[in-house]
């Protein structure tokens, strides 16, 4: 038997924080919060819950540093919360992304987890036109990580391979945003320790593309690194498919 979750009113002036003409109810963390309000503060590891739309816009401008999303898919996972048809995702999707470069501040950054689905045998373009869209609203397209799903769900179609991958798109207000890359450096592999043990006089020196790429390389350079920046792949399983949707009503 399903056990229903009591809802308690709590007094906002008694609190720490300040949700300035605010009307929340505590559902075990969850605020539910009228949208007509304007946030000074919200409390910290809470969740404010109700229509993504109108919610952004009771907060103000400049308000917020990071914004991780993953919207509903186009029509995908129909019984659990809906589907937008392809044709109409991006015009639904638009306002939001309005919304949320208005409270997004200079400095912050906004992901969009997102990824085509297939129809009559060929890949959507929904995401493609959006990202367009995104630009023409005044987005930047700084860059795209690849997240790739360990634990990919197994199967076999006729005309292509299971999908084991999803965008993971960066967007930005401006070209210099707040990103500390230093915080997460990653150990360098075990080729370093047998590939810097013996230097050419190639690796000595700036070795430049072959091609014309204007790309180079100085292998000396990494001697006495033990820390290096990662790549653009994440490498992530998804959330078990045994636990149901968080649904808030």
């Amino acid at each position: 038997m399903k056990k229903n979750k009591i809802k308690k009113r709590i007094d906002l002036t008694e609190k720490k924080y300040d949700v300035v003409k605010s009307k929340v109810a505590e559902q075990s963390g969850v605020y539910v919060v009228s949208v007509s309000s304007t946030h000074a503060q919200i409390p910290l590891d809470s969740i404010v819950c109700g229509d993504a739309l109108q919610v952004l816009k009771s907060f103000p401008a400049d308000f917020v540093d990071l914004i991780v999303t993953s919207p509903p898919y186009a029509d995908k996972r129909q019984n659990s919360y809906g589907g937008i048809h392809p044709e109409r995702y991006v015009q639904w999707f638009l306002p939001i992304a309005q919304e949320l470069k208005r409270v997004l501040k200079p400095s912050g950054t906004f992901v969009l987890n997102i990824k085509e689905g297939v129809s009559e045998g060929q890949r959507e373009t929904y995401v493609l036109e959006l990202i367009l869209e995104m630009k023409r609203q005044g987005w930047l397209w700084t860059e795209e990580y690849i997240w790739h799903k360990r634990n990919s769900y197994p199967g076999k179609w006729p005309n292509r391979f299971r999908d084991a991958w999803e965008h993971c798109l960066q967007f930005n207000k401006e070209k210099k945003f707040a990103m500390y890359q230093e915080s997460v450096m990653v150990p360098m592999s075990d080729w370093a320790k047998a590939r810097l043990k013996n230097l050419s006089e190639t690796d000595k020196r700036r070795d430049e593309s072959k091609v014309g790429s204007g790309f180079g390389k100085k292998i000396a350079n990494w001697v006495g690194r033990r820390m290096a920046y990662p790549d653009n792949v994440l490498h992530l399983a998804t959330e078990s498919c045994s636990k149901p949707y968080w649904r808030f009503n």
